[in-house]
């Protein structure tokens, strides 16, 4: 069984019907998304859109879906729970938003490492 934490490939190897080209231009574009979307969840969530923060989440599901990365999808989750209710209640919003940054910073360091791999 993967940690928790771990990129796990075998969606992506199963999308890419283990082509080593075509991983890579998976592994490229997951690297993309989390780089050039994940730092909308916390300006989403400092200005209080909930709406947008839950389109975001729910975008953001299909995107780490792919990287069999239990810990990230569970924490989008809650964050995209906490948009639909509209609210932050518990004040948990900039923890999740945090662990959300630091699980996708690690996934594209994992990502890194796979790419160099193929």
């Amino acid at each position: 069984m993967k940690a928790k934490n771990t990129l796990d490939l075998t969606y992506i190897k199963t999308m890419a019907a283990n082509d080593p080209e075509t991983m890579k231009a998976l592994l490229q574009a997951l690297q993309k998304e989390l780089r050039t979307h994940l730092p909308k969840a916390r300006k989403l969530y400092q200005a209080k859109d909930w709406n947008g923060l839950e389109r975001f989440c729910h975008h953001f599901k299909s995107t780490i879906s792919f990287a069999g990365h239990p810990g990230i999808v569970a924490t989008n989750r809650a964050l995209w729970d906490m948009a639909k209710a509209g609210a932050d209640p518990s004040g948990k919003g900039a923890a999740l938003i945090g662990q959300l940054e630091k699980q996708g910073q690690e996934i594209s360091r994992q990502a890194s490492k796979a790419l160099k791999n193929l």
